[in-house]
């Protein structure tokens, strides 16, 4: 009976040492197996009408118009619209000088959705319909990676401004009641002596 039990033992301790060579392999197998890396695709969604591309999501744009957009350059975007107005309007990524990187075809059905998905460049600098490119045009800040992590964003210069610097500019009255003012002069004795003509023929 000793003899017996002490079989029965050895037999399941070698069948519990094939098992756990056989988990070993295995497990040795998938720790030479590559699993395939998803990248997540960030979605921005967007209404078109002529007055301007309205913000839908995510929250930061929500109800804005002509909402600025943040990329990070490598990093992969889905842009969804929707033609709200039905007019024709499209989706268009451009650089700054004007040129196009990336568009959705023009869409005229009232809505109709189209999306474009792109990595983004450094290269980005605005976003516009170009068939409104007055009303519905946004821009496109780009972040970068610094060491800690976090995201800088980069500030776009400011253009020149049309006047000089210290240049005020302001509105003041110098007549009333005229029918329809046609000319306008200073004195050039006087700067504080102004005439206006009107259409009457009185000044």
């Amino acid at each position: 009976m000793v003899d017996e039990n002490h079989n029965r033992q050895e037999e399941r301790g070698q069948q519990s040492r094939r098992a756990f060579l056989q988990m070993s392999t295995a497990v040795g197998a998938l720790g030479s197996f590559t699993f395939p890396v998803t990248t997540q695709v960030q979605t921005i969604r967007l209404g078109g009408r002529v007055e301007a591309w309205q913000g839908r999501a995510p929250q930061r744009i929500k109800g804005k118009e002509n909402p600025t957009l943040t990329f990070k350059p490598g990093k992969k975007y889905k842009v969804v619209w929707e033609n709200l107005d039905g007019q024709p309007h499209d989706f268009t990524i451009q650089d700054s000088k004007g040129n196009n990187i990336k568009k959705t075809p023009i869409v005229s059905n009232q809505g109709a959705t189209r999306s474009l998905t792109f990595t983004a460049t450094k290269k980005m600098d605005q976003y516009i319909c170009t068939v409104h490119p007055t009303t519905m045009v946004g821009d496109i800040e780009i972040g970068q990676q610094t060491g800690g992590g976090e995201t800088q964003t980069q500030t776009k210069q400011q253009p020149a401004s049309f006047f000089d610097k210290g240049t005020t500019v302001g509105v003041q009255k110098v007549a009333d009641g005229m029918t329809a003012p046609t000319d306008f002069a200073v004195a050039n004795e006087d700067k504080n002596r102004q005439f206006v003509t009107d259409q009457t023929g009185q000044i």
